[in-house]
């Protein structure tokens, strides 16, 4: 079971966010055990909640890291822009 788990897991689609600007956009890193080729190993999951101009909550899209180190950020946050996060303001 848990290898049939593993297939269905890979390449699961990734909801693109609404074309419409965000005014908010939180990001965090959860560490999680996953099975990966047959074995529990550590990750972090990296989730983005953003709330949209008419001020409902979306989850624009989730990823994994191997790590928290920082390396993984911008490869994320770079794949919510291709995805069409905008708006945003520091």
């Amino acid at each position: 079971m848990a290898k049939q788990l593993d297939r269905a897991g890979h390449g699961l689609p990734q909801p693109p966010p609404g074309r419409r600007p965000y005014t908010f956009v939180r990001v965090d890193a959860r560490p999680r055990k996953v099975r990966e080729d047959g074995r529990k190993t550590g990750v972090h999951a990296l989730v983005a909640v953003s709330v949209n101009a008419d001020g409902h909550r979306e989850i624009p899209g989730p990823d994994m890291a191997s790590s928290e180190d920082g390396a993984d950020w911008p490869v994320f946050l770079r794949s919510l822009v291709a995805r069409g996060l905008s708006g945003v303001r520091r």
